[in-house]
């Protein structure tokens, strides 16, 4: 790769609007290659070399960008109300002992986290006694991916990208093979409806 390629490919990486910008085929190259120049302060050469390093990298992204489309068209996707989760600096099997008569998934990272229903809250909170955070009253997203997804680079950054363009905060997402889940607040439920088509 030449330096001009390597130039024009950090900076569509350093810029996501740009970089989504050439997903959609709304770009003018010959301005994104004098910007890059400008940017890097090259005067008089190597404006060809650029703009022919943004062509290809466009052509690479909307590749990449297909098959995260066709991943996706292929899942099944249910949403679960009336979840809730809990934050807690507990042991896993403590907690996976104190909690084994409720329905309730658990996630160990630096903190754990609990995921239930609601109607289980407060009965969960006697039962643990402490916790740090509580979000209450918020939407389980479940994405059933076809097993495509564990050789398409960009879904969840798709998804993760998706959502935050459309104002939609995700409080929680785990991912274990084909499964997907992502939490949000109730009320983008219907703002998510309209943003997962593809």
């Amino acid at each position: 790769m030449s330096d001009f390629a390597l130039m024009a490919r950090e900076h569509i990486e350093k810029h996501p609007l740009i970089r989504e910008s050439l997903k959609r085929g709304l770009v003018n190259y010959s301005s994104l290659a004098r910007e890059i120049l400008e940017e890097n302060g090259i005067v008089g050469k190597g404006f060809n070399a650029v703009k022919m390093a943004c062509v290809r990298y466009a052509g690479e992204i909307s590749d990449t960008n297909k098959n995260v489309h066709e991943t996706l068209s292929q899942s099944k996707i249910s949403v679960n109300n009336k979840r809730f989760v809990i934050h807690l600096d507990f042991d896993y099997y403590k907690t996976m002992d104190l909690l084994k008569d409720f329905e309730v998934e658990m996630f160990q990272g630096k903190n754990l986290t609990l995921v239930g229903n609601m109607e289980d809250l407060e009965k969960i909170k006697e039962r643990i006694g402490m916790w740090r955070i509580a979000i209450e009253d918020c939407v389980e997203i479940c994405f059933e991916n076809s097993e495509d997804i564990e050789n398409t680079p960009g879904v969840l950054s798709y998804l993760y990208g998706l959502f935050g363009e459309h104002g939609i905060n995700i409080y929680e997402t785990w991912s274990c093979y084909t499964d997907t889940r992502i939490i949000i607040d109730r009320k983008d439920v219907e703002r998510m409806v309209g943003v997962l088509r593809w």
